[in-house]
């Protein structure tokens, strides 16, 4: 096994399965094992499932996220240009043409994606008119 990979436990839960049939009590399905923790704030059911079914809200939290992430690494390039923080050699290795060609690199891979995008959502709409 993989030491870096992250194990997943399965267990075999049991839902009720309601029929006029007595041999139909339980169906085994396989999910994921619920430990403690696995949510920061206890929800219900029905929230739960408002969240999982909603299209805003995974985006939103990555959104903040993100931002979060740039104002950490904003400051952490304004402490470094001021000298008062000091990089490891590797971070701050090669000139402006190295640091063109990762952007070109960057740019050229979101190109790509958008384009995978776009043609994946014209054959879905074309498939399903």
């Amino acid at each position: 096994m993989h030491m870096g990979a992250p194990m997943v436990r399965l267990e075999l839960m049991h839902s009720r399965v309601r029929s006029a049939s007595p041999l139909q009590v339980a169906r085994p399905t396989i999910g994921l094992a619920r430990g403690r923790g696995g949510l920061l704030v206890p929800l219900s059911r029905s929230s739960r499932e408002t969240l999982r079914t909603n299209l805003w809200a995974l985006p939103t939290v990555m959104v903040v996220l993100i931002t979060c992430l740039f104002v950490m690494t904003f400051r952490l390039d304004l402490e470094a240009d001021a000298g008062r923080l000091a990089l490891p050699s590797w971070v701050s290795s090669g000139g402006p043409d190295v640091a063109r060609q990762i952007l070109i690199a960057i740019a050229a891979a979101v190109i790509t994606v958008a384009g995978v995008v776009f043609s994946i959502t014209i054959l879905v709409l074309q498939l399903a008119s």
